[in-house]
Parts: C-alpha cells; sequence; structure tokens
C-alpha cells in the first residue's frame, strides 16, 4: 500500500487545526503520515498537535529551523523529511474529504506517467458544504494561458504530486511572500510536466472566510506592498516564460498599477508599472502612456466617465482574463451526491 505524505505548515493555527488533522486521521486509505512544519506559533498551536501526536503515530511535528519564515519554507522542509513517493500540500484551516487519499492514489495507478494530478477543490466559509462555489473549472485546455492571466485553475491542496516531481521542480520558492503556489504550479506547466485534471466531485475544501484574515498579506491596508511582492513572482515567472505568456504577464502588472491609481496611491501606481519594464520595454512603454493618460482623465473627468473605463491605448490581451476563478458554482447533482457522500 502506497505511503502518502501530507504536508502542512502551520501558523497560529489554533482555531482551526483540530478539524484539518481529524480529515486525515479519518482517510479511508491508511498508509499516509502528517507532517506539521510549525512556523513559530505563538498560541495554542503545537500544544494541540501533540495531543494529537500522543495518540496517533503516523504525525510528526517540526519546528522551522531555517530561514526565511514561510510557508515555503515550511513545505520544503516536509518534503526533505517525507518518506511517501506521493505528497499533498493541506493548509493548517482546510479539509480532506475522508476519500480524497484513496481516490487520488487509485487514479495515480491508471496515469502512472504523470508527474502530479489535479482535483477539484470545493470554497466554504465556516462549515462543509455552506457554499457551492468551486475554486475554478477544470475543464478546458490553455491551462498555461490562463495561469498566465491569474486565472488560477487550481489550488495547493487540490494537487498530488509525486515526490520526484517536486525535487525536479527544485522545490518551493521561499523567496516569495505571496502567490507561491501561483508560482510553482506556473513553473511546473512552464517546463510541460506531464499531468492530469481529473474533474470530479470535489475532495478538498478551502476554507475562505466571509471576512478576511486581517493577517493576510494580501489584505494589508498597505496594497503596494502587498503588489510589490506580487511583481516580484511575476517577474520571476517571466523570466522563464516563452514570448507569448509575457503579455498575459504584463498584464497582471498593469491592473494592479490601475487598482493602486485608483485607490488614490497615484505614485505608487506609476512606480510599480515600471515592473513592466523588466519584461518587456514595449509593454512597459504603451502600459505608461495609456496609465498617463488614465490620471489626466480621472483628475478631470471622474472615475465613472465612459472614457476613463474605455481602452484607449491597449489591446485586448492587456486588459481582459475572461477569469472564472471563483465564479463557478458546484451543479446540483454534484452538490447532492457530495452532500451524501460526506454524510455516509
Amino acid at each position: 500500500m502506497d505511503l502518502v505524505s501530507v504536508i502542512m505548515p502551520s501558523f497560529n493555527s489554533s482555531k482551526f487545526i483540530g478539524e484539518t488533522i481529524e480529515s486525515i486521521i479519518h482517510q479511508s486509505h491508511s498508509n499516509w503520515e502528517l507532517i506539521i512544519i510549525d512556523d513559530g506559533s505563538e498560541d495554542n498551536t503545537v500544544k494541540i498537535i501533540q495531543k494529537f501526536i500522543s495518540n496517533e503515530s503516523r504525525i510528526k511535528l517540526i519546528q522551522r529551523n531555517i530561514n526565511p519564515k514561510g510557508a515555503p519554507t515550511c513545505r520544503n522542509i516536509g518534503i526533505e523529511n517525507s518518506n511517501g513517493n506521493y505528497i499533498i500540500f493541506l493548509d493548517s484551516d482546510d479539509i480532506l474529504a475522508n476519500w480524497c487519499l484513496e481516490s487520488r492514489l487509485k487514479h495515480f495507478k491508471e496515469n502512472k506517467n504523470c508527474h502530479f494530478l489535479v482535483f477539484q477543490t470545493l470554497i466554504f466559509h465556516s462549515t462543509l458544504l455552506d457554499s457551492k462555489i468551486l475554486w475554478n473549472k477544470l475543464k478546458g485546455d490553455h491551462d498555461l494561458e490562463r495561469f498566465s492571466k491569474s486565472d488560477n485553475i487550481w489550488q495547493t491542496s487540490s494537487v498530488i504530486w509525486k515526490k520526484e516531481a517536486l525535487i525536479k521542480l527544485n522545490y518551493w520558492d521561499v523567496s516569495l511572500k505571496c502567490w507561491q503556489d501561483w508560482e510553482l504550479h506556473l513553473r511546473a506547466l512552464i517546463r510541460a510536466f506531464s499531468y492530469k485534471k481529473i474533474d470530479a466531485i470535489p475532495d478538498s475544501f478551502y476554507r475562505k472566510p466571509e471576512r478576511p484574515n486581517e493577517n493576510s498579506i494580501s489584505n494589508q491596508k498597505n496594497l503596494s506592498e502587498y503588489w510589490n511582492n506580487v511583481a516580484y513572482a511575476v517577474i520571476k515567472i517571466s523570466n522563464i516564460s516563452p514570448k507569448n505568456i509575457k503579455i498575459n504577464l504584463a498584464s497582471i502588472i498593469f491592473k494592479h498599477s490601475m487598482v493602486l491609481m485608483v485607490n488614490k496611491e497615484t505614485f505608487n501606481g506609476f512606480k510599480y508599472i515600471t515592473y513592466l519594464s523588466k519584461i518587456n520595454l514595449k509593454y512597459f512603454f504603451i502600459c505608461f502612456t495609456h496609465l498617463l493618460i488614465k490620471f489626466i482623465i480621472l483628475k478631470l473627468v471622474g472615475i465613472d466617465s465612459k472614457l476613463f473605463n474605455s481602452r484607449l491605448l491597449l489591446s485586448k490581451d492587456l486588459i481582459e482574463t475572461n477569469s472564472t476563478y471563483l465564479k463557478v458554482n458546484l451543479n446540483e447533482r454534484d452538490f447532492n451526491e457530495l452532500k451524501s457522500k460526506i454524510s455516509d
């Protein structure tokens, strides 16, 4: 029976980590190890984990002992200390369905040449099935293009990896403060790793509180700090991207510079768009000119004018993503099947 390593970073996770650990303990596939890497928690997280460990030898706790701080470092420590040939990354407030490991291994036996497999994820707010929103739609092609437009098709725990693939991919990028999973998945797509999407009913559940986490880097009042970190991730990916993908990456930076300007951070908006010069000088000059015209229009006639919302100098590719991220609902039939399966 194949061993699956579930790797979980934790930081001040006392509110939800018990429920997350329980979802692993109740797996129908019993040959697993749960490796929890604590990132310096200051609440009761470690005590809760130790209580589980006293009754369950398959759970291991490791304290992060190298820098930098953050989930990517913790996940890399987990990979290095894992014994399984297959790896799933799970955040400390998310949930796996009790058939998740068994089902994913079954699909891997049918797709032995794949480096990783992708499964569907359902959003929940406080209790399972209190939402019908899917992470995204899995069907369709052009995954590289969709990811490069920040239409994130799958989430961290949606994937089961072969350990050897993660080593070949050179682990998580510990220099990134945000968008780490986006960067990892894009890197795998750009390097043409073999994978398959299994569009079945969801087997993982992503907790998205209706009130955002105040400690999240993406919810900081200083938007420029967050998006500077985003730009760093985008530029790193652009350095290994084919030319046709670079325009999509450029659009991410342009849109964020527009948001900064609309949020009255004009200086930061113009400063932010200079990141485009590191991707493509042509895009930089076009977008900078467009942003300057937008700024003048904003001052003269306001944000609600048709002129402000027009495309002006930009091509369609630089402003439209057609993203379905967090915009697709699980259909009623599959939702009822999932509800029945969970209650069994």
